[in-house]
């Protein structure tokens, strides 16, 4: 019986390793295509460094797997994984029964506003919140999933 359980759990922790690595192998080829080929993406391959997986790369990532593997990963622990096999730690701790991530704080709710339609750019359509809402929050700072380091109205 133990025997079976070993192999369960065994054949649980590979499908679970071909998945992640499949999904970052997925994500790399579709950031760099003649960068990285099928197949190269291992545990020990480094997200920055192998793969050219950037911030703005990695938090593309980090939904997918959230999506794909049904938790919520800690965005600490996701900024300081610096291999392939990082994040699978970190993926192995967020699926442990009684792990939790804190909820966000709780911010009231803002009435609708009309759109900057005429805005070319995230700074035109930031300058234009500013003119027309100057009361309300346009900007919020995060450090993790709970710490919020700064809001700039």
């Amino acid at each position: 019986m133990e025997a079976f359980i070993d192999r369960a759990t065994t054949s649980f922790i590979d499908r679970a390793e071909h998945k992640l690595t499949s999904l970052v192998d997925e994500l790399a080829r579709e950031l760099h295509p003649r960068h990285v080929r099928r197949g190269d993406t291992s545990l020990s391959s480094r997200l920055e460094r192998d793969l050219g997986i950037d911030s703005l790369g990695r938090t593309e990532l980090v939904l997918r797997l959230e999506r794909a593997f049904g938790v919520r990963l800690p965005i600490r622990q996701v900024g300081e994984a610096n291999t392939v096999g990082d994040l699978f730690r970190a993926l192995q701790q967020a699926g442990q029964p009684g792990a939790t991530i804190a909820a966000a704080p709780i911010t009231p709710a803002l009435s609708l506003v009309a759109a900057a339609s005429e805005a070319s750019t995230l700074v035109d359509v930031l300058e234009w919140h500013v003119a027309q809402h100057p009361d309300r929050p346009h900007v919020t700072v995060i450090e993790d999933d709970i710490s919020i380091l700064a809001t700039l109205s």
